[in-house]
């Protein structure tokens, strides 16, 4: 099962910055693990901490590329080695659950092993039988396989069977998002957002088809609903942050951009826009801090001249 909200992202903004400057560029899912290269691992539960078996977990390291598949044992246990610092995001995903991505810092030059622990929450809105949960697999892979009508039949099918299972519209909704058919995929999303109105993935998704029809400030509506205290995602974070401060909506873009950086330290762009937000809102100590911070990661390119210019004014503001 793979609960899509970020696939397709926002990847540049244009942002006035008030002030002695003129316009500026912006060039285009939480624990913070002590160990360097060598063994990470872990236990997957479900909310009451029963151990999940068979749960597919996918590493992915941002500066390397680097892609790592494993599932976890009988006992919900897995473990994987690791080559390389930094960031690493963990997707963890099993039928019947919601999808969940955090966001890890490898960080020292220690091998020992670091240990996580992570739970899953049950779909709401889904009938478990075994003839549900073997055809959600299959329309599934056929969705990751971009075989989108194929698996939408079965996702139609087992919602004409199972019209309780109201939450397979929004796989059925990812499908026609994909398939750019955004009418569609938001007349899904909507029916599952009216049964269970705090569900994030649906949420994000019926924000993106606005943002694909150009209808922003029914975008925003739907991302001011989110709880922010749910999303371990720092790149999912700042493109929703992206979106408020392109609206100039500052104060929401502060609280995204802030989160983002704190579970993704290394995050030069989530550091620049933090920089800028916090600029316009003359929270000029925090606007230092971020740019600062920014220069930890780059110092070189055209957009680290830029910061450097902000830190100069900042000097000149208490």
């Amino acid at each position: 099962m793979r609960l899509k909200v970020t696939r397709r992202g926002f990847l540049s903004v244009r942002a006035g910055v008030v002030f002695l400057f003129m316009l500026v560029w912006l060039l285009p899912g939480y624990a913070l693990v002590q160990s360097g290269t060598g063994f990470i691992s872990g236990l997957v539960t479900d909310e009451h901490r029963q151990p999940l078996a068979e749960v597919k977990i996918r590493l992915y390291h941002l500066e390397s590329k680097t892609e790592i598949k494993i599932r976890t044992n009988n006992k919900g246990e897995w473990s994987a080695a690791i080559m390389g610092r930094g960031s690493w995001y963990l997707d963890f995903e099993k039928t019947g659950y919601e999808t969940r991505r955090i966001c890890i810092q490898v960080v020292g030059q220690q091998a020992r092993p670091a240990w996580l622990e992570t739970r899953l929450k049950r779909l709401e809105g889904l009938v478990i039988t075994e003839e549900i949960i073997q055809a959600l697999e299959e329309a599934n892979a056929l969705f990751s396989q971009g075989k989108l009508d194929e698996a939408g039949v079965i996702y139609q099918n087992i919602l004409t069977e199972s019209p309780d299972s109201y939450v397979i519209n929004y796989y059925l909704g990812n499908c026609y998002l994909e398939k750019e058919k955004y009418d569609q995929a938001i007349d899904c999303y909507q029916k599952v957002m009216d049964k269970n109105p705090q569900f994030v993935p649906g949420l994000i998704a019926l924000g993106n088809c606005y943002l694909k029809k150009k209808e922003i400030a029914r975008a925003i509506d739907c991302y001011q609903q989110l709880d922010i205290n749910k999303i371990e995602d720092p790149q999912l974070l700042y493109q929703i942050g992206i979106v408020f401060f392109n609206r100039w909506l500052f104060s929401p873009a502060l609280t995204y951009f802030q989160k983002a950086v704190n579970l993704r330290p290394d995050f030069p762009d989530g550091y620049y826009q933090l920089g800028l937000t916090c600029l316009l809102l003359g929270r000029y100590s925090q606007a230092r801090l971020a740019f600062q911070n920014y220069l930890k990661y780059d110092s070189e390119t055209d957009r680290s001249v830029q910061v450097k210019n902000f830190l100069e004014f900042l000097k000149t503001r208490t």
